[in-house]
């Protein structure tokens, strides 16, 4: 490929590339936090866990927060990958990062996305709290320690996800809409039936509304001129056929 261009790589291996990246990090990580420093007056932090394309567990800190003018930021604070099981025990790295990077006075409030038990992270979230009391005051005060807008509970922002899906599957399941597995199941029938993917999902009357987008849904995703077919519609733009899980509202009923 650089052949053909008539040109070279500047990195001669494997080592030479991921020595840059890393020295683009470290910098891109001195820069975020003289911003945070000068920019942000208060911050929220998420903690998320997800799986890397390599099959590495990764663990993040995530902080949430408005510029001086305005500016909506999000940035990837720490990350680091997770070890043994899956479990709170984190916390411990998640304090020393907030701490290590003078986030203790912005800290406004705490969101995990993962489905992690509750005896994990509550003890930890009011070790925290108790950490930050020792230096910070929880009533404004101009000849006191300076102001805490973390409060260890009452700041801890519960993910509602798994939540939501439940209730969704549960109304689903009321309604008789059956589950996207038993869809993929059918789909895959009529698939071994024409010997491909070039059929079209056949009218039922007594199927549901939820059903019938949800066949609409898989159907066009399984060929890739269906797909592109979905995308050159009007008013499609901004909106993509993904079910890959059956919690995941679908956005192309929308």
């Amino acid at each position: 490929m650089f052949l053909a261009h008539k040109t070279s790589c500047v990195y001669k291996s494997r080592f030479t590339l991921r020595n840059h990246i890393y020295d683009d990090f470290l910098s891109h990580k001195k820069r975020l936090k003289l911003e945070l420093k000068l920019n942000c007056i208060s911050i929220s932090f998420t903690l998320d866990l997800w799986t890397a394309p390599n099959r590495v567990p990764i663990f993040a800190i995530i902080g949430h927060w408005f510029t001086k003018d305005f500016e909506e930021r999000e940035e990837v604070l720490e990350f680091v990958e997770m070890r043994g099981s899956h479990t709170g025990a984190t916390c411990r790295d998640y304090r020393e990062v907030v701490e290590g990077a003078r986030y203790r006075s912005k800290a406004l409030c705490h969101h995990r996305r993962q489905r992690w038990k509750q005896r994990y992270f509550m003890p930890n979230c009011q070790s925290l709290y108790d950490a930050f009391k020792a230096r910070f005051d929880d009533k404004h005060s101009l000849i006191g320690k300076p102001r805490m807008r973390f409060h260890g509970r009452p700041s801890w922002v519960r993910c509602s996800a798994h939540i939501i899906a439940l209730i969704c599957g549960d109304v689903l399941k009321d309604l008789k809409c059956d589950s996207a597995k038993e869809a993929k199941k059918y789909l895959d029938g009529l698939a071994q039936i024409h010997h491909g993917n070039a059929y079209t999902v056949p009218e039922d009357h007594a199927c549901s509304i939820i059903q019938k987008v949800r066949f609409i849904n898989l159907w066009a995703l399984r060929s890739s001129p269906r797909e592109q077919a979905f995308k050159a519609m009007p008013r499609t733009a901004n909106r993509r056929p993904i079910y890959d899980v059956d919690a995941r509202w679908n956005s192309m009923a929308d």
